[in-house]
C-alpha cells in the first residue's frame, strides 16, 4: 500500500517473516528508509540510483525486442498454418480468418 509517492506500507501476512522481509529489503541497491508501525513495515524510497536506472532501461529495452520478434514468429507461423488450412477451407473462408487474426496481433499487440 501506497501512503505517498515515496513511502510504500508492507503488511506481510505472516508476521514472523517481518526480519526476513526486513532484511531483504536492506539488501538492496535502493536508497530507502525503513521503519516499522506495528506489524507493519514501512518503507521511504529516497532517490533511484541513475545506475539502476539505465540498467532497468536496458532490460526493458530488450524485453520489448523480444517481444516483437517473437511476435513476428507468430505472425509468420498463422501465416503458414492458414496456407495449410486453405485446403480445409478454402482459400477465401483461410485468407478471411488470416485477415481477422493478423488485424488483432497488429492492433492490439503491435499497437499499429
Amino acid at each position: 500500500m501506497l501512503r505517498s509517492s515515496n513511502v510504500l506500507v508492507i503488511n506481510p501476512f505472516d508476521e514472523s517473516h517481518k526480519d526476513a522481509v526486513i532484511k531483504s529489503i536492506e539488501g538492496s541497491k535502493l536508497d530507502v528508509q525503513i521503519t516499522t508501525e506495528g506489524g507493519s513495515i514501512v518503507v521511504t524510497l529516497g532517490a533511484i540510483p541513475d545506475e539502476m536506472k539505465n540498467e532497468c532501461l536496458v532490460k526493458s529495452k530488450k524485453l520489448f525486442e523480444n517481444c516483437r520478434e517473437e511476435l513476428k514468429e507468430l505472425r509468420h507461423t498463422i501465416v503458414s498454418e492458414m496456407k495449410k488450412l486453405e485446403k480445409i477451407l478454402g482459400q477465401d473462408e483461410a485468407r478471411r480468418i488470416e485477415k481477422g487474426i493478423l488485424e488483432v496481433v497488429e492492433k492490439y499487440i503491435l499497437n499499429r
